[in-house]
């Protein structure tokens, strides 16, 4: 099932990419919708690549990204129109694309017997194997986030890509 989402996921990829091809660093925090706190792109990318980097460390390699990530851009975490609390525009999208590619080949390369292992607690009333899981970050989890990413250019009175 993974060979057949590995496509889509590098679909995703090259998505992600032109979504924020022409943005400018300053950009990248904006909040176009006064007091609606939307997803910018800066939280979007950084946390798509901390996601990334996570389930590579579920397929069982080390974190690429700097931990401190995961106060910014975890599950559990907000964006922020503060520009000072995100790296320029290079780095998270670097770090995605490197951690988005380490996880496709992770995954696809992994053993049936690691993908038929639980996964984190947190996560087993949804995904009740790490197959699952992984599944779901290939699919569903960064297409969506790619599509707030999306809604929130044309809210900036971007171009839709």
């Amino acid at each position: 099932m993974l060979q057949i989402a590995a496509p889509l996921f590098e679909q995703n990829l090259a998505y992600a990419r032109r979504l924020v091809a022409d943005l400018s660093d300053d950009q990248m925090t904006t909040q176009p919708v006064g007091t609606c706190v939307l997803n910018h792109a800066a939280f979007v990318i950084g946390h798509l690549a901390w996601v990334c980097d996570f389930g590579v460390t579920l397929l069982g390699e080390g974190a690429a990204v700097d931990p401190k990530w995961r106060d910014i851009f975890s599950l559990t975490a907000k964006p922020v129109s503060d520009r000072s609390v995100y790296l320029s525009k290079a780095v998270p999208v670097k770090a995605f694309e490197d951690a988005h590619i380490r996880l496709v080949t992770l995954a696809l390369a992994a053993k049936p017997e690691l993908l038929q292992q639980a996964p984190p607690e947190r996560f087993r009333n949804r995904f009740p194997m790490l197959a699952h899981l992984m599944l779901h970050m290939l699919t569903n989890h960064e297409a969506v986030h790619l599509g707030q990413l999306s809604a929130w250019r044309r809210a900036c009175g971007l171009p839709a890509v």
